[in-house]
């Protein structure tokens, strides 16, 4: 259960930093 719910946060953090990367990017192309 505790595995289960680290692996979860662990993706949503892995999500938003996939976000803030792209966001970057995509702003130093604009």
């Amino acid at each position: 259960m505790f595995g289960l719910k680290f692996f979860l946060v662990l993706e949503a953090l892995l999500f938003l930093f996939t976000c803030y990367i792209v966001l970057k990017i995509g702003l130093k192309i604009l």
